[in-house]
């Protein structure tokens, strides 16, 4: 993300010039480090403007920050419409439910009085009174073998022949009886059969829309838990459905391949990742906002350390050029001590006077630097004016680096040598600002370079 990577920047920056405004008070105090005070300089004020031109691309009206914030806002908006659309398909699921067993599932019905058949058994009227004639034991059912000849014989020997003609025609009756009643119940079955038939299809019909009803809603489940995974991917967050495999096709699917156990996980599952987005989106919020109101309190810092460190660059410039130039026009390249004192405690009143409007410690610390060596200088200077007249003409052992064009080099050679520490090194041209709008690196590595002269 652009934002992190601007962060990560300023960060960097700001370890830089820790070590920048360290290396300047080593630079001042160290003869040896002379030539590098100018770099040095330059380099602090521009980390100083770079600060400057990050914390307003953070903050400005259409800053990274707002940026960030807008895009989570959106973010916890598609969250929440999301998760309602998911309750409400879950819900009407749920509707669509037909496994349930059929006798426990609530059909409103009404018992027809005219649907009700009942079976009649005439034959047994017929069948009784021939039982009743003949005596049951001289039927077939109280003999194992009705074939046999001596107990047929034994049957017919108690019986006359108008009696054995009359059970015989009984018997006849309670056949037709019989038989008529079986085909009404054989017909009775087979209408049975073909209603059955027909049940049997329309319920395989109605479950295959039911099931496509189902399948359609999966379908949506699937497509919102993908946004879902999408929208975790967007803010960093990693949850257990994610790391599963064909996950559209399990949700589409999920009357086949899962149970309801599995199923009950699953909503278990997406609404703790809903609690747990929500609160993490919540949080980054939190945060990103707190960051902005810091970054804008800290925007008049900045442009506040900045101009206070390019007054005090402009004063000292402003004394190391008025020194060169004096000494340019001195006959003998030396000027009055007390003039030379002068002119440095006007410049450190000057200064004082920065430190007085300085909040910060980092100018605080800087124009401190500036200040003690001038007054180290004025030191020097006010013992050499009281030192004898006879050791006035000795040389003293600390070089003045005066940074000349190469047209002027012969002068500066003929330049005697005054003792006086190294704030006299400067650079003519004003400093470079290397952070600008136009160079901010948004494409896709997200980069920020900082173009240094």
């Amino acid at each position: 993300m652009v934002l992190n990577q601007v962060l990560e920047k300023k960060e960097e920056i700001s370890q830089y010039l820790a070590n920048l405004v360290e290396l300047h008070g080593k630079a001042l105090s160290d003869v040896n480090s002379a030539s590098q005070v100018s770099h040095i300089r330059k380099d602090i004020t521009i980390c100083l403007n770079d600060l400057c031109r990050i914390n307003d691309l953070l903050v400005s009206h259409d800053g990274l920050l707002k940026r960030e914030i807008g895009s989570l806002l959106r973010d916890k908006q598609d969250l929440l419409d999301l998760n309602q659309s998911e309750q409400l398909l879950w819900k009407e699921r749920e509707s669509w439910d037909i496994e349930q067993e059929a006798d426990t599932a609530q059909v409103d019905y009404v018992i027809d009085k005219n649907a009700i058949i009942s079976i009649s058994s005439h034959y047994r009227s017929s069948l009784n009174k021939y039982i009743e004639s003949v005596g049951a034991e001289n039927t077939v059912l109280s003999f194992a073998d009705d074939s046999n000849p001596r107990i047929e014989e034994t049957q017919n020997m108690n019986f006359s022949a108008d009696q054995m003609t009359h059970n015989y025609k009984l018997l006849q009756l309670t056949h037709r009886q019989a038989k008529s009643e079986i085909i009404k119940l054989e017909t009775l079955l087979r209408d049975f059969k073909k209603d059955d038939k027909f049940i049997q299809q329309e319920l395989k019909r109605q479950s295959g829309r039911i099931h496509s009803e189902i399948g359609n809603i999966d379908f949506h489940l699937s497509k919102i838990e993908e946004s879902k995974i999408q929208l975790m991917k967007r803010i960093g967050f990693e949850s257990p459905l994610t790391q599963e495999k064909s996950l559209s096709e399990k949700l589409f699917n999920i009357r086949l391949s899962g149970t309801d156990d599995n199923q009950s996980e699953r909503e278990t599952i997406t609404k703790r990742n809903f609690v747990h987005m929500k609160d993490l989106i919540e949080l980054r919020i939190d945060s990103l906002q707190e960051q902005l109101s810091e970054n804008k309190n800290e925007t008049s810092t900045l442009v506040s350390q900045c101009d206070l460190w390019m007054n005090c660059q402009r004063k000292v410039r402003d004394l190391e050029n008025e020194l060169i130039t004096k000494l340019q026009k001195t006959t003998n390249s030396r000027i009055s001590t007390n003039e030379m004192t002068e002119m440095i405690k006007s410049t450190i009143q000057y200064l004082n006077s920065l430190l007085d409007s300085s909040d910060a410690e980092l100018t605080t610390t800087l124009i401190s630097n500036e200040r003690d060596v001038l007054s180290k200088a004025c030191e020097e200077l006010s013992a050499e004016a009281t030192a004898p007249r006879g050791n006035q003409n000795t040389m003293p052992s600390k070089p003045i680096d005066i940074h000349k064009s190469g047209n002027n080099s012969k002068a500066d050679s003929n330049l005697k040598q005054l003792a006086t520490p190294p704030f006299l090194v400067a650079s003519k041209s004003p400093p470079k600002i290397g952070m600008s709008k136009s160079i901010i690196d948004t494409n896709k590595n997200g980069s920020i370079s900082k173009k240094v002269d």
